[in-house]
């Protein structure tokens, strides 16, 4: 992802959703950055992906997110208060606070 992808201002969304993308970005590090940028302070930005599991439903393995990966890499974007919520079958649904 290329700098100002996100054509929002610094601090102006009170929401990010990301739904089946993780697991499509190569380079996740950028697209978490824009994301912590555009958030409010105690924004909320949720993420909703593949579980690393095989259901046949699901990508490939090599293309699926683990969760504890993600939970590592929202933690470098330097989001806080990580948490999972166990409500779909194959997928795994984080959300984190700016």
């Amino acid at each position: 992802m290329e700098p100002g992808m996100l054509p929002l201002p610094d601090a102006s969304a009170d929401f990010v959703g990301m739904a089946q993308v993780h697991h499509e970005v190569d380079e996740p590090a950028p697209l978490l950055a824009a994301c912590k940028r555009i958030l409010k302070p105690g924004g909320i930005i949720v993420i909703v992906d593949w579980k690393d599991e095989e259901n046949g439903k699901s990508p490939p393995v090599g293309r699926r997110v683990p969760e504890a990966r993600l939970r590592v890499e929202l933690t470098e974007a330097k989001f806080s208060d990580i948490a999972h919520h166990d409500i779909y079958e194959f997928h795994t649904f984080l959300s984190a606070s700016a």
